[in-house]
């Protein structure tokens, strides 16, 4: 039994402790933390604040030695397994952290909570349907639950159901008007449904936001910029990736992409000048080799561009689009049997992908 004066002295360091960690004095929270557990070993909450204070300094595995503790005393400490759980994502230890979510939900099956962090971690395992499975769960729970809503809108975008994508958008739109991830996911939907000049109205919204994180005000211009190219206004398209590069000059989709608008301007050496730059910043960008090529060779350039598909086809042994084009290259030249060679690897390669055509290379431009 603790007495009245330990139970006094352990309210004080709790108030301490807390205060310590809210200024961010995290060292000297976890000694306050410390010391009433020397007082009262049982104490789960002093190891729960201690696994935060850790946690706050990325000392994950600490941190879960706190939660463990604290199951040991409760096993039935939903907290101490759902806050494991996400520590275990933090590590990329994504299985065990489902162990954690699964503990949470067994103890409370209507965790929405845990069931969106479970729903996470099996997307991070490249598991759809058992994501999808979470997400709807948590949502049936708390159908208010944004970050349940945001991440079905999000999957429901990478599985190509752009409509179905858009209604759930609006739903996180409803609660959190100013979500910019939202609104992104949102746009780019929109973009794919060739509904261009609603897309461009979902990043205007971002734009004009304050405080914008780095990642949606880049993909606002950026997505803004390919819908007014496929709206054909060239010029306002390169004033967007222009305005990308000015925010981020190392932000190489907006090279690219600038340089396949401008490809589709017939202006070959400025789009060369842009795939330069994204190889320079990144010279594993396949593509950005690739169409480098196809401008070269519209320059009627073909031993460059050749030069270009070979480097393409280095970093990405099995790409088609490079040996369509080097063929065409090839052929150019009258080098019939090397021509040959590539388009007979194209076949091979369509083959095993079961595709009946290759597909268009030029001007192909990149999202995020």
């Amino acid at each position: 039994m603790i007495n009245f004066d330990d139970r006094e002295k352990i309210l004080n360091l709790v108030e301490q402790g807390l205060k310590f960690r809210q200024q961010g004095a995290y060292d000297e929270a976890i000694l306050c933390f410390n010391d009433i557990i020397k007082l009262d070993p049982t104490y789960v909450d002093a190891y729960h604040n201690k696994a935060l204070a850790l946690s706050d300094q990325n000392l994950i595995e600490e941190s879960n030695k706190c939660y463990d503790q604290i199951i040991q005393i409760d096993s039935r400490h939903k907290k101490a397994w759902s806050n494991k759980g996400a520590n275990l994502v933090e590590l990329e230890k994504y299985e065990e952290a489902i162990e954690c979510y699964d503990e949470a939900i067994r103890i409370d099956s209507n965790d929405y909570i845990a069931w969106t962090n479970k729903g996470e971690s099996l997307w991070l395992l490249q598991n759809v349907s058992g994501a999808m499975t979470c997400y709807d769960e948590a949502i049936k729970i708390n159908d208010k639950f944004v970050i349940a809503l945001f991440f079905k809108c999000r999957l429901l975008y990478e599985l190509g159901n752009y409509e179905e994508s858009i209604q759930f958008c609006n739903k996180v739109i409803s609660i959190e008007s100013k979500d910019s991830h939202t609104w992104l996911i949102k746009g780019m939907s929109l973009l794919h449904l060739g509904k261009f000049e609603e897309s461009i109205a979902c990043y205007d919204e971002i734009i004009g936001f304050e405080d914008v994180d780095h990642h949606s005000i880049c993909g606002a211009w950026n997505e803004k910029g390919l819908a007014q190219s496929n709206l054909g206004n060239y010029e306002e398209s390169i004033a967007c990736y222009d305005k990308v590069i000015e925010i981020d000059p190392n932000y190489v989709n907006a090279y690219y992409n600038k340089g396949a608008t401008l490809y589709d301007q017939d202006l070959f050496e400025e789009a060369i000048e842009c795939y330069d730059i994204v190889i320079q910043i990144d010279p594993t960008y396949k593509r950005a080799w690739l169409n480098k090529g196809v401008s070269l060779s519209s320059l009627q350039k073909s031993e460059q561009a050749i030069s270009c598909y070979d480097e393409a086809i280095r970093i990405d042994p099995n790409y088609h689009d490079a040996y369509y084009n080097k063929g065409n290259a090839l052929d150019s030249l009258n080098r019939m049997e090397e021509s040959q060679l590539c388009f007979d690897k194209v076949d091979q390669l369509n083959n095993e992908k079961t595709q009946n055509s290759v597909d268009s290379i030029t001007g192909i431009k990149s999202n995020n």
